[in-house]
Parts: structure tokens; C-alpha cells; sequence
């Protein structure tokens, strides 16, 4: 179990899956951000 752990592929798969996360977070705070400035538009006019 720990060499499988220690073994450079599922590293790899890890990194992956994380990036994958951190990017997903991003996406989902610039997605909140549009949509709060579209609620802010939307309330001026």
C-alpha cells in the first residue's frame, strides 16, 4: 500500500486531481463574482 503511495504515477495522478480542484475552485469564484455583478447591473437598472 505505502509503495503504491510512494510510486511516481499515482504522484502524478494526484498533482492532477489536485490542479484539477484548485482550477475547479478558481472557475467557481469568477463564476460567483459574474454573477454578483450581474445581480449588482440588474438591481441598478
Amino acid at each position: 500500500h505505502l509503495a503504491w503511495i510512494m510510486s511516481p504515477c499515482s504522484f502524478f495522478m494526484y498533482r492532477k486531481v489536485w490542479v484539477l480542484l484548485r482550477y475547479h475552485n478558481i472557475y467557481r469564484v469568477i463564476l460567483h463574482n459574474v454573477g454578483v455583478f450581474a445581480e449588482m447591473d440588474s438591481d441598478m437598472q
